[in-house]
């Protein structure tokens, strides 16, 4: 994410098809585009409290496309997508891709991208290994701060994605109870929180593969704070691979999911890279964040957001 605060140099130059699709589904015009991206850019220079976020052309078209252009949507976007960096410092604090416990996450391999190749819908589909962890040796939370690393990357850089959305793949082999026991009730309500309300993605499917026995009671957790689009478009494949590829094509799947899309550890090995590479860029976006007593009228606190007090007795995770 850029840190210029005004204008830049930036030409969007999208193929016809990307174009229409962008036009279609988003809203989006090119007669119109710098028009909204300059009322965005002054609506943020008038606001006290987020003086300190990039206002450059490519982030804050990120931002409308992720809000189909809605100047309003945007503005709320926007103003949540930095007020979570600020509430949650335990996911984006600790910016830096070198501390020994994010470059350990990386050659983990948790979150791994599919390069360079898109579904027939143009999306994006990125594999989660959510148990590739020791759950007593390495804390969600620092987890979610190196997918948020590779996260920012993929919508930063590349506009087909912010477009046409991205689609994940939930790869559950080895989960243990540790592993399901460490996605608390208030770690996954700020989770998806910061992943629904925050992120300008555009969220097209959820596959669920290698699923444990257990796993219904987990997921619970997560289906009690999934917004209703998105619960309808979770598919489970058990461990039937050939109930994956019905939905994905096999080469666009590593070949520990039945696919010819290379494998696991020379995916880690590519992201670990490609994050380091970016490394000044992370180290600066972990500082881009709201103010909140600069915020004019009442700052926005935790509770505000998350408002987790009394909403887990709600919740059927048995």
């Amino acid at each position: 994410m850029p840190s210029g605060d005004g204008e830049d140099t930036y030409v969007c130059t999208l193929p016809d098809w990307l174009q229409e699709k962008a036009e279609k589904e988003l809203n989006e015009r090119k007669e119109t585009r710098a028009d909204d991206i300059k009322a965005i850019r002054h609506w943020l220079e008038k606001q006290p409290h987020l003086q300190t976020v990039p206002r450059d052309d490519r982030t804050i078209l990120m931002f409308l496309r992720g809000c189909k252009f809605s100047l309003e949507r945007t503005k709320e976007k926007l103003d949540m997508f930095f007020s979570i960096r600020t509430l949650l410092p335990e996911f984006f604090e600790n910016g830096d891709p070198m501390h020994p416990t994010n470059l350990a996450i990386l050659r983990l391999g948790t979150c791994l991208p599919v390069e360079d190749k898109y579904e027939a819908d143009g999306s994006k589909i990125v594999i989660a290994r959510a148990a590739v962890q020791d759950p007593d040796k390495i804390k969600q939370e620092d987890i979610i701060r190196v997918i948020c690393f590779i996260g920012d990357i993929i919508l930063n850089v590349d506009e087909q994605t912010q477009i046409c959305g991205v689609t994940g793949v939930i790869d559950l082999t080895g989960m243990t109870w540790a592993h399901g026991m460490a996605l608390t009730p208030a770690l996954v309500k700020k989770a998806m929180t910061a992943w629904q309300d925050g992120y300008p993605a555009r969220h097209k499917r959820l596959h669920y593969i290698n699923a444990p026995p257990f796993f219904e009671s987990v997921f619970n957790i997560f289906r009690g704070f999934m917004n209703e689009k998105i619960k309808r478009r979770v598919s489970f494949h058990g461990n039937r691979f050939e109930s994956l590829h019905q939905m994905i094509p096999v080469h666009l799947l590593p070949k520990e999911l039945g696919g010819t899309y290379g494998n696991y550890e020379d995916m880690a090995d590519y992201w670990m890279k490609k994050v380091l590479s970016h490394r000044e860029e992370i180290m600066e976006r972990a500082m881009q964040k709201s103010n909140e007593k600069l915020r004019p009228g009442k700052a926005k606190s935790f509770e505000d957001v998350f408002g987790i007090e009394g909403s887990f007795r709600k919740l059927n995770v048995d």
